[in-house]
């Protein structure tokens, strides 16, 4: 499915370039014009090839713990990515109304399965809290106190807007 709408993305978007350069527009202009397709195009091939090596990596894990997790990591990914290009598998003709129902029940699935794990899942990636810009993870047990010290910092509260209310 995703090999599809690569595939077809890049031919889409060839074939434009090639009719622009036939209608005369330089090389550099005809680029400039499709700059939104190719981009388009760009996600579509990147969004196959990690998924294609997902594909591969989990099903080469031997272990059964291991696995599973990482199966539930890939069906994650996998309906996320099909929903956040679901207008164009319906455009190709991979997807309709009723499977993107089904795809998106099993992306709410997978996530509640996953949630109950999901700390450790990440904490196994060893990102530390400034990577995540975050400080909810804080290991001196001051989250509260953290947490409040970030918001009074953040530029969204520089000013006073009390005034709102009144009005």
């Amino acid at each position: 499915m995703f090999k599809a709408l690569a595939n077809r993305k890049i031919t889409d978007v060839y074939d434009r370039l090639e009719i622009l350069k036939k209608q005369g527009k330089k090389e550099e202009y005809a680029w400039n014009e499709c700059a939104v397709d190719l981009c388009r195009a760009s996600r579509a091939y990147c969004r196959n090839f990690i998924a294609h090596i997902f594909v591969q990596y989990v099903n080469q894990i031997q272990e059964p713990t291991l696995r599973h997790l990482l199966e539930e990591i890939l069906k994650l990914f996998l309906n996320f990515e099909i929903t956040e290009c679901s207008a164009d598998l319906i455009e190709i003709g991979y997807m309709n109304g009723q499977k993107l129902v089904k795809v998106r029940n099993e992306l709410n699935e997978v996530m509640k399965s996953i949630r109950v794990d999901a700390i450790s899942i990440i904490d196994a990636f060893d990102f530390s809290d400034r990577e995540l810009d975050s400080i909810l993870g804080k290991r001196d047990g001051h989250v509260y106190e953290s947490l409040l010290e970030w918001a009074q910092k953040s530029p969204l509260n520089e000013y006073d807007v009390a005034f709102l209310l009144n009005c």
